[in-house]
């Protein structure tokens, strides 16, 4: 027995290197394939971009939780315009005493001006995180829309005028749990991670999305932003 104790520990300690190193290769695997398949479209791959949490973190706290958000893959759109980024995010959080790792796909795409803070979301982790505004939920004149989605914005007027018919039928045909927008950019994330053949679908919907915001929300400004 006194030996058995150190055995079932290195037998322990072995198997986690494995699979350690297991998902170290698969990582590796991923990043290879998003990368081969961004150079045949034209797009730019970074395997990690840490520093786009941090720079729009202020604008969209889903992106800082945990306080060591993590970002990976990130693929960059520039043509057709507006530019869309879209990368993986995670972070590690203690629920009930234990260790959770949340992931979400985010896509993030960059307007011509400044833009009200309004949140649309389910009633998620994100929707926790995004009701740190402190303002009640404001319903809209569809009841299918008031019953998947949560709005939130410092002033009324200005979720009504994103939120109007057109709009609203989007984003129900859209499987994204998050909407956002808030200082020069609209966010939309979703659990998990991005599927490869996702990418270009969620753009073209984020592009019709700010194609549909009316002229008097964006404060379009003179010179372009730094995005990622």
């Amino acid at each position: 027995m006194v030996d058995f104790i150190p055995m079932a520990a290195l037998a322990a300690l072995a198997a986690a290197g494995v699979f350690g190193l297991v998902e170290e290769a698969w990582r590796h695997a991923r990043h290879r394939r998003v990368a081969r398949g961004a150079a045949e479209r034209g797009w730019t791959h970074r395997a990690r971009a840490n520093g786009v949490a941090r720079r729009l973190g202020p604008q969209f706290p889903l992106l800082t939780a945990g306080g060591h958000p993590r970002v990976r893959d990130l693929i960059e759109m520039e043509h057709p315009d507006p530019p869309v980024a879209c990368f993986d995010l995670a972070w590690s959080e203690f629920e009930r005493g234990r260790p959770q790792l949340r992931r979400y796909a985010i896509a993030v795409l960059e307007l011509p001006g400044e833009v009200p803070t309004v949140r649309i979301d389910g009633e998620t982790v994100a929707s926790r995180i995004s009701g740190a505004l402190g303002e009640p939920p404001i319903a809209v004149e569809h009841p299918g829309f008031n019953r998947r989605f949560r709005v939130r914005a410092p002033r009324r007027g200005d979720a009504y005028g994103v939120l109007h018919p057109e709009a609203i039928e989007l984003l129900l045909a859209s499987d994204r749990e998050v909407w956002e927008l808030a200082g020069r950019h609209l966010l939309t994330a979703q659990r998990g991670r991005w599927h490869e053949h996702d990418y270009g679908q969620v753009a073209a919907a984020m592009r019709r999305f700010a194609g549909l915001l009316p002229d008097w929300i964006v404060e379009v400004a003179p010179e372009p932003v730094r995005r990622w």
